[in-house]
């Protein structure tokens, strides 16, 4: 686990550096549970995208080992494994994922009722970035419940398992970066999650990481890298109240978030020319509600 979020792949748990909520002139670490909502998109989209999730595993996996003997019993395995986590989540649905609670490093364990080998390993990751972790730092836990009932749920698997579950995770990631041969398997995965026929140009793959005058692989993990060090880095840097964290100023397209139903909508619908202080009311009103309007229908579909 400590390895695979080296390279920013929080299969589990996601652990980030944000600019705190109580006081923002410094930055604290937040986490939150990245298993079951990749798990419950799935689910909710229907037993198609169920089985080619299946599918997916099976053929990836084939392509990557000799030895097949086994790759039937770990598929089932898995699949019962994200079936366990999905109906947690339909179970626990009236849980609101925006529940957090505020507590340090020194007091994670005992706040949240979570291992203390988890503070350990936040404690290590930390170190990657050149940072060392004290009792005081803040952590702010989204959905508390959440995070210790799935952490509970992967006690109960075996070693093996877990360990397949995070591999797997990281090439589905990491596929698309990969030879021909395994892009063609995602992308017959992503023709039924999302409907598209075709993958990305390679040329736009490729231009959105930098050369290290190396192969593409080892380019795209080593940027990855450098981006993760990058986050665990800031916990220690000023807050720059100039800088924009996760929007662009220019960016106009709301972000739709399907687990916790909810959208954000971006700073740049106030400004020109979708708004404009001078402009009549009309065409104010008209410019934010038809960006508005767009954002809920494609949020139907």
């Amino acid at each position: 686990m400590l390895k695979l979020s080296q390279y920013n792949n929080f299969i589990i748990h996601k652990v980030n550096t944000v600019i705190d909520e109580k006081n923002s002139s410094v930055r604290s670490i937040q986490i939150s549970s990245n298993l079951g909502f990749q798990i419950l998109i799935y689910y909710a989209k229907g037993i198609e995208v169920i089985k080619a999730n299946w599918q997916f595993f099976n053929d990836l996996a084939l392509s990557l080992t000799n030895d097949t003997s086994k790759i039937n019993d770990d598929t089932l395995a898995l699949i019962e494994f994200e079936r366990e986590i999905a109906e947690y989540c339909v179970k626990e649905h009236k849980i609101s994922f925006n529940n957090t609670i505020r507590t340090t490093v020194g007091n994670l364990s005992r706040t949240v009722n979570i291992s203390s080998d988890f503070t350990t390993y936040l404690r290590r990751l930390y170190l990657f970035g050149n940072v060392s972790l004290i009792d005081t730092d803040i952590i702010t836990v989204v959905a508390p419940k959440v995070v210790r009932d799935i952490s509970s749920i992967i006690d109960r698997q075996s070693p093996r398992t877990v360990q397949n579950y995070m591999i797997w995770r990281f090439m589905v990631n990491r596929a698309w970066n990969m030879p021909k041969r395994f892009r063609d398997i995602a992308q017959q995965f992503n023709h039924v999650l999302q409907g598209t026929s075709t993958e990305r140009p390679r040329t736009v793959i490729c231009a959105s990481y930098y050369n290290f005058n190396s192969s593409f692989m080892p380019n795209a993990l080593s940027l990855i890298q450098l981006h993760s060090k990058k986050n665990l880095r800031a916990l220690r840097e000023p807050v720059d109240r100039k800088e924009w964290i996760d929007i662009s100023p220019t960016q106009i397209n709301a972000i739709h978030k399907l687990t916790l139903n909810e959208i954000t909508f971006p700073a740049a619908i106030l400004q020109t020319p979708m708004f404009d202080k001078d402009a009549p009311k009309y065409l104010n009103y008209g410019g934010k509600n038809g960006c508005s309007s767009k954002k809920e229908t494609e949020k139907l579909y």
